[in-house]
C-alpha cells in the first residue's frame, strides 16, 4: 500500500491530487498542465532570476471530480488559473512552515512547506490543498525543525495527475538561509 494512502488513513482525510509522494515515486515527473504552447511565464516579482511567489497566488478556484483506477477511489483533480499553469518548470522562491515527517511503512522522511503551521495545516484537515507544496530536497535540510517559518528555492512543478504528488512540488528544494 502507498505511503499516501496510509497517511490519508492514518489522519483521517480522503485522498485527493495532493497526497505526499510515495518513496517510489520520488522520481517521477507529473506532466505539465495543459498550457498554450510557448506562453510566457506570468509578470510576478523575481528576485535573483526566480519568481517570488506567495500562497495567496497559487490558490486553486476550482476541482473536478474523476475516479482515479489506481488508488481505486474518486479524487479532487485542480483546475489551475492560467499563470500558476504558466509557472510549471519555472525557478521560484517561497516562504512557509516547514513541516518533516517520516513515513511509517518505510521510515523515509518527507518535507512539506505548508502556509500555515503545522496545527492549522492540511494535514490536520485545517486548510486547503493549495496551502502546501512538497519539497523535494537536494539534500536534507540540515537544522530545522518542524514549524519553523523559512524560504525554499527550487524548480516549481504544477501537478493535476499524480495522486501520490501534492498538486505542488518543488523540484531541486534547496533552504534559503
Amino acid at each position: 500500500m502507498k505511503t499516501a494512502m496510509l497517511l490519508s488513513i492514518f489522519l483521517g482525510l480522503t485522498i485527493t491530487a495532493c497526497a505526499p509522494a510515495a518513496p517510489d515515486a520520488q522520481n517521477e515527473t507529473p506532466p505539465a498542465p495543459e498550457q498554450e504552447a510557448d506562453t510566457p511565464p506570468p509578470d510576478w516579482p523575481m528576485k535573483d532570476g526566480r519568481y517570488v511567489l506567495n500562497w495567496p497566488d497559487l490558490a486553486i478556484p476550482d476541482y473536478r471530480t474523476e475516479f482515479n483506477e489506481e488508488i481505486g477511489q474518486e479524487v479532487s483533480i485542480p483546475l489551475f488559473r492560467d499563470e500558476v499553469k504558466r509557472l510549471h518548470g519555472q525557478p521560484v522562491l517561497i516562504e512557509g512552515f516547514y513541516i518533516p515527517f517520516e513515513a511509517e511503512e518505510s521510515g523515509e522522511t518527507f518535507y512539506i512547506l505548508s502556509q500555515y503551521p503545522n496545527s492549522q495545516c492540511f494535514f490536520c484537515g485545517a486548510a486547503g490543498p493549495d496551502t502546501v507544496m512538497d519539497l523535494m530536497m537536494k539534500s536534507p535540510p540540515g537544522h530545522l525543525k518542524m514549524d519553523d517559518r523559512v524560504a525554499f528555492k527550487g524548480r516549481l512543478r504544477v501537478n493535476d495527475s499524480d495522486v501520490m504528488f501534492l498538486n505542488y512540488i518543488l523540484d531541486d528544494a534547496e533552504w534559503v538561509k
